[in-house]
């Protein structure tokens, strides 16, 4: 997982304003542990619009906390 806020940020071909974007990559071989975990961290970004704000917003030890209760 990897979160990148940017500097300026661009329009999307919809128009919309991008200004973080969230990489999810996982290896062919992961465990079904590792991939649940990715799992639910995919599901906590469409259900839970808080931990999309701290993505974007909060510091990187504070993104790490809440990723340590998932």
């Amino acid at each position: 997982l990897s979160v990148w806020r940017l500097k300026k940020p661009f329009k999307h071909d919809r128009g919309e304003s991008v200004s973080t974007i969230i990489v999810m990559v996982i290896p062919e071989s992961a465990s079904k542990v590792y991939i649940d975990l990715m799992s639910r961290i995919s599901k906590s970004l469409i259900e839970e619009h808080d931990f999309i704000e701290l993505l974007r917003s909060k510091e990187k030890t504070l993104v790490e906390l809440e990723l340590k209760k998932i």
